[in-house]
């Protein structure tokens, strides 16, 4: 928990991100693949909706070209949802360490939701892949030609009823 204190918790939340791009890789993939394939939006969620789904939503968002200010802002928005259920998700936290509670350093900044966090992660994946494209061609196992279909879905450019057939 401790390593939520250092650069206000973005070092810590760019290591666990860039993780989660590792750790959850098959269910992202199948998420593009769905995207290709169907042509049609998908409904992701989570508990909180801010690491694995985040981390999602920041790939989903940087293959549509958004800006990474607009990125940052829905990854914010999730405090909607994390705020009010901050103690239920500490005591989830809890279940890890009995010892951790509100007090303990580092978890102020982890139960927070910063947009610099998933920034941080932005610039790792800039600097590990040069970008979440060359990531999901490098790590998913995409074509160009299969990506340039993932996002013209994501911009609404194509659909199954826009002819998009395969």
């Amino acid at each position: 928990m401790s390593d939520f204190l250092e650069e206000g918790g973005v070092k810590a939340y760019t290591a666990m991100y860039l993780e989660i791009l590792d750790v959850y890789a098959p269910s992202f993939k199948i998420a593009l693949e769905w995207l290709r394939d169907e042509k049609t939006g998908i409904l992701f969620h989570c508990t909180a909706g801010k690491d694995r789904t985040g981390v999602l939503a920041a790939l989903l968002l940087s293959l549509a070209d958004a800006s990474r200010d607009l990125i940052a802002y829905d990854y914010a928005l999730t405090r909607v949802g994390v705020e009010p259920s901050r103690e239920v998700l500490v005591q989830v936290l809890r279940l890890w360490n009995a010892e951790w509670t509100e007090d303990t350093p580092g978890m102020h900044e982890f139960t927070q939701v910063k947009g610099d966090f998933i920034l941080g992660l932005l610039d790792a994946v800039d600097l590990k892949y040069g970008g979440m494209e060359r990531y999901a061609i490098a790590v998913l196992g995409f074509e160009v030609e299969e990506l340039d279909v993932v996002k013209s879905v994501l911009r609404g450019e194509l659909s199954k009823s826009q002819g998009g057939e395969n």
